[in-house]
């Protein structure tokens, strides 16, 4: 009947004794300073939602795009930016590189 006993006792518990309390909240300071300042970095960190298609691509392609936007910038590939960036969804897509659309790369393109 002991062993009954302790059984019960231990599905009642959920099989844990207690040995005290501990505090729940740490103590130690924050190396940085407040509050304030770790909540902010750890919010830059946090990007919600699904990566963009440029945040996507292979990085031996992140040179070429880049140069295609300073390009662009710089006045070397015209004024036409949905014309741009057409030709530019076209020749990914059809070199495998991304699926992206017209206005995703327009969107890219205005991008600082």
């Amino acid at each position: 009947m002991t062993s009954t006993v302790a059984v019960a006792s231990q599905m009642m518990t959920g099989g844990f004794t207690s040995q005290g309390r501990s505090p729940s909240v740490k103590t130690k300071q924050s190396q940085s300073g407040g509050l304030l300042d770790d909540v902010r970095k750890a919010m830059a960190a946090i990007r919600h939602g699904s990566k963009r298609w440029h945040e996507k691509v292979a990085p031996e392609h992140l040179d070429e795009l880049a140069a295609i936007k300073a390009a662009w910038r710089a006045g070397e590939l015209g004024t036409r930016r949905k014309t741009l960036a057409r030709s530019i969804a076209a020749n990914m897509r059809a070199r495998g590189i991304s699926d992206v659309g017209e206005q995703g790369v327009m969107t890219w393109l205005d991008e600082v």
